[in-house]
């Protein structure tokens, strides 16, 4: 997996006040070798926060997310915690074709192809803990392209 750049201060940045930590500054779209329908993925206002495309995942330029929960945050493994979130935030909207493990799996992918040495580890916590955030959010849509 071939992965694009993510440096703080050019692709996101810190947040230092509200519940979300990190802002994405640009799109960034990321392969994957999941084969799924093509979608948007919008939250309740209707805003497009992600999109899957020819098996590429774009999440869009401001989405916010809280990083990796209750573990540290690092810059091999941002990009991974970004993707996960979004995977997360839109699993419950009706039609998601993607099932948690796929979702964990993708974390698992990125993390190791951006080197983090923990991957492993962070992995294992995300199949451990992941359920109790997985379909919890109500309101969001998915529309196939």
């Amino acid at each position: 997996m071939i992965l694009p750049p993510f440096i703080p201060g050019i692709h996101w940045r810190r947040l230092r006040i509200g519940r979300w930590r990190f802002l994405s500054i640009h799109d960034v779209k990321i392969p994957t070798a999941l084969r799924l329908p093509d979608a948007s993925f919008r939250d309740a206002k209707g805003r497009e926060w992600m999109q899957w495309r020819d098996n590429n995942v774009t999440i869009r330029k401001d989405y916010a997310w809280n990083g990796n929960s209750f573990a540290i945050d690092t810059r091999k493994n941002m990009l991974g915690s970004l993707v996960h979130d979004a995977l997360y935030q839109f699993s419950a909207a009706p039609g998601f074709a993607m099932s948690r493990e796929d979702a964990d799996l993708i974390y698992l992918a990125i993390l190791k192809a951006s080197g983090f040495m923990f991957a492993g580890l962070y992995y294992a916590a995300v199949r451990r803990f992941g359920a109790v955030f997985w379909q919890s959010n109500m309101g969001e849509t998915m529309e196939i392209l």
